[in-house]
């Protein structure tokens, strides 16, 4: 009996520890591409294309495009402990991967969207956060810049992940950085990378979003945290630099639902309609509005970490949950 229960300890052992092996690999690809991001973020080139398309667009100086390190990405996973394990898992009924299709406007780009949609990337999260495969809901990076962030999910958890940027300079090295990553050894069909608007985006597949929503406008964020609260399933979480009293952060907690669905507050429109709808409540015929807009929260904070990032040597970030 015990040679038995020997026996069948030694696979298991073997296989946990090859299972190990594969997860340093894909680590180990991380720094290889981390070293060569930051020659590239170094370069003088790098910064006069990144400054002339900022000023093509928005008629504005750029800043650093560096967001955060490894230890910074682990540490807000570790502090989203046992949401992140329910956000990226499984759930039947709750959106999965196929609303997840990679698209690029990007000229190159079909066979990385090709290898993305094909199925090869039914994987087994090499952390154990989740099981992979298509019920497996997708990490998204809105504004996600030379690709690190959207990198690390890959590697380190194995999730299917996908990046979403507006500049086309950041996005064409990103495209070289995920080249680069896949000749090192990760695994194919596990990163899309789009170049183009983030409210173009479909997140009914995801479970965690973060935004690099550090320099965005009120209107953006606004805009971007209705679309979460009308796309995103229950218990996907989302990652802000800011809390409730700004920006992104802000944005989100203004969130309300009401039924099955979400009512967010359309800052797009300014001040205007916040306005009359204080005065129809004045006038008392506002009254069903009123109930349904101060109806519960679609976002609830569920944890504030501190990070060291390049610009901040103590930034919080604030971790959301879809109601």
């Amino acid at each position: 009996m015990r040679a038995s229960v020997t026996a069948m300890q030694q696979p298991a052992a073997a296989s946990a520890e090859a299972g190990a092996d594969a997860g340093a690999a894909q680590v180990a690809v991380l720094e290889v591409v981390l070293r060569t991001l930051a020659v590239r973020e170094q370069s003088l080139d790098f910064h006069v294309r990144l400054a002339q398309e900022v000023a093509e667009r928005f008629g504005g100086a750029s800043g650093s495009s560096s967001s955060s390190s490894g230890r910074t990405d682990m540490a807000v996973m570790q502090a989203a402990g046992e949401h992140l394990q329910q956000a990226m898992g499984s759930a039947p009924g709750a959106g999965g991967a196929g609303h997840d299709t990679c698209s690029s406007l990007s000229a190159g780009a079909p066979a990385s969207c090709a290898a993305y949609n094909s199925g090869k990337n039914e994987l087994v999260h090499s952390r154990g956060n989740s099981s992979g495969g298509a019920g497996a809901r997708t990490y998204v990076v809105w504004g996600s810049s030379c690709g690190w962030m959207v990198l690390f999910g890959a590697a380190v958890f194995g999730w299917r992940c996908r990046g979403v940027e507006l500049l086309r300079c950041l996005h064409e090295v990103a495209r070289g950085c995920l080249a680069e990553a896949e000749r090192q050894g990760l695994a194919p069909g596990r990163v899309c990378l789009r170049c183009g608007d983030l409210l173009s985006d479909d997140v009914r597949g995801a479970g965690l979003v973060l935004l690099a929503d550090q320099c965005w406008d009120h209107a953006l964020a606004a805009a971007a945290a209705a679309k979460l609260a009308q796309e995103l399933p229950t218990g996907a979480l989302v990652v802000s630099y800011s809390g409730s009293s700004s920006g992104g952060g802000g944005a989100l907690a203004a969130q309300r639902q009401a039924g099955s669905g979400a009512v967010g507050t359309d800052d797009r429109k300014g001040g205007e309609q916040e306005q009359q709808q204080q005065q129809q409540q004045q006038d008392g015929r506002g009254t069903a509005r009123a109930e349904a807009v101060g109806s519960e929260p679609a976002f609830e904070e569920v944890a504030v970490v501190r990070v060291p990032v390049s610009w901040n040597p103590d930034q919080a970030l604030h971790v959301w949950r879809r109601r």
